[in-house]
């Protein structure tokens, strides 16, 4: 996928993490991608706000590992999740690793 300016993506509807997933944690998300001048950034927001560090992406191909702060739970402290993403830049390949347990 090309991108090209300002661009956010809806991870919870693109990746299919509906309410049944709910009560676990989100540990990280692994985006693999590359920009055309090397001036890229992306960056995870939960509810509407910015919630990791921005990741500034290269000129080659490489996996950025996003992790969440703070709370990490699906629909308690992440009701939303998305990935801000700024540049020209191709997007390979987008995974969110999710804990094996529930909390309830």
């Amino acid at each position: 996928m090309n991108f090209t300016g300002y661009q956010i993506l809806d991870l919870r509807s693109i990746m299919g993490i509906t309410s049944i997933y709910n009560g676990r944690d989100v540990e990280y998300v692994i985006v693999r991608a590359r920009s055309r001048f090397g001036y890229g950034t992306l960056q995870l927001r939960t509810n509407f706000q910015p919630n990791s560090a921005i990741m500034s992406v290269g000129t080659y191909p490489q996996e950025y590992y996003l992790h969440v702060t703070g709370n990490r739970e699906l629909g308690w402290g992440v009701n939303t999740l998305e990935l801000q993403i700024m540049g020209d830049m191709t997007i390979e390949t987008i995974a969110v690793q999710l804990d094996r347990r529930r909390r309830y």
